[in-house]
């Protein structure tokens, strides 16, 4: 499985999944609003329908039809003013977990 960190924008992007922050009050990260647009709202239609969970370190896979990338998963970070490196350590092995389960080849 290969991970890698880009600051690229989200529209360039053509990969096996993509993560995407959701924040409390079911707030997307800014890249994660993007995506949503790319893929015709699956995501946030997604986290409507499932009541996907934003606290700290919940995942949810969700399968997605984009030639950007096959799916996307969905990490939880509660408070965005709360966020710290041990709080952020938590979230990325949640990742890693969600990823590894979900067979994912590239992030």
């Amino acid at each position: 499985m290969n991970y890698s960190i880009v600051d690229n924008a989200i529209q360039t992007l053509k990969t096996d999944s993509i993560c995407i922050a959701l924040y409390e009050n079911k707030t997307l990260c800014d890249e994660g609003q993007a995506l949503d647009k790319l893929v015709n709202s699956q995501i946030s239609q997604a986290i409507a329908q499932f009541d996907i969970d934003h606290d700290l370190g919940k995942s949810f896979f969700l399968p997605v039809q984009s030639e950007h990338c096959n799916s996307v998963i969905i990490l939880g970070l509660g408070d965005k003013q709360k966020l710290n490196i041990e709080s952020l350590g938590k979230a990325f092995s949640a990742l890693a977990t969600q990823a590894k389960s979900a067979k994912i080849k590239e992030l």
